[in-house]
């Protein structure tokens, strides 16, 4: 019996689905998985399209109408059989050993080990990432280039992207939380980052394991400034969320006076540096601050 299923979470995503199913069909040979397709509420010709490929590449495919990423992934679980369920993107591209590698790492984690996320190399639209790309904007691209293994914490960090959970553990938690996770154009992210919390409340263990790797597809827009200064201002709003989910106060470096205060520094700052954080930092903590005097 399989250790692991496969999950592809989409909205109105086909071509980027079409390139994914195709990655991990080129792995048969190696090490066959079940595969799971999830449509988060597409548009009716997506989800036609979506449905062809299902029927193409010979996996399921489920619709889960209630909008929202964390919604999709708990359908997702709902339908696994397997002790591990590994989510991916729909814009991943896994490794052409993925598969051998996932299998492998998962094979030897713990059993207080209960979720695993791999590496995440960015696939720039042309050539070597833009010299502009700080560390934090390519953090808001959902992508972890590192070879440091070891437990979630610190600088330690893993994305959805390419993320994997025992099942059962899954559901102690309650699964993914409905009020993180992407949602139509909302960049609402931070539902694996519950979870992780959670766990450890728990005293139970998150890795990252650089063995088992996918690249992320990036857009041409997401190198604007625009696209990372909203990515930014919805992982403020995020940072609040998470903290409302768990039952948290907010910790001291949220608190709407210290954000107040920082407002204006950091965007004066940004004004004389070349150095894109500065306005990032500021929309993040604009974004922290709406947050917490809003239904956002």
């Amino acid at each position: 019996m399989a250790l692991v299923t496969v999950a592809i979470c989409t909205f109105d995503r086909s071509t980027d689905v079409r390139r994914c199913l195709t990655a991990l069909r080129a792995q048969d040979g190696a090490l066959s998985f079940p595969i799971l397709l999830i449509d988060n509420a597409s548009s009716p010709a997506e989800a036609s399209a979506l449905s062809a490929l299902a029927d193409q590449f010979s996996v399921p495919y489920h619709r889960c109408e209630e909008p929202g990423l964390s919604h999709a992934r708990n359908l997702a679980a709902q339908l696994t059989t397997t002790e591990w369920v590994a989510y991916l993107d729909d814009d991943a591209v896994p490794y052409a050993d993925w598969m051998v590698r996932l299998d492998q790492t998962l094979a030897r984690q713990p059993n207080d080990v209960v979720a695993v996320g791999g590496k995440i190399t960015p696939r720039w639209p042309e050539g070597p990432a833009p010299d502009y790309i700080t560390p934090r904007w390519e953090m808001l691209l959902s992508c972890i280039d590192k070879d440091l293994d070891g437990d979630v914490g610190g600088a330690i960090r893993v994305c959805g992207a390419n993320f994997a959970v025992r099942t059962s553990r899954l559901w102690e938690v309650g699964g993914f939380a409905a009020e993180l996770g992407r949602v139509s154009s909302k960049l609402i992210s931070g539902e694996e980052a519950y979870l992780i919390a959670r766990f450890e409340d728990m005293g139970l263990r998150t890795r990252y394991e650089s063995a088992f790797g996918v690249e992320h597809v990036i857009p041409e827009a997401r190198l604007e400034p625009e696209w990372a200064y909203e990515r930014a201002y919805w992982e403020g709003i995020t940072r609040v969320k998470i903290e409302r989910a768990m039952g948290r106060a907010m910790p001291f470096a949220m608190s709407p006076l210290k954000l107040a205060a920082a407002l204006p520094l950091l965007y004066g700052m940004s004004l004389f540096s070349r150095n894109v954080d500065y306005r990032l930092r500021f929309h993040m903590a604009l974004g922290s601050l709406t947050a917490q005097f809003s239904r956002t």
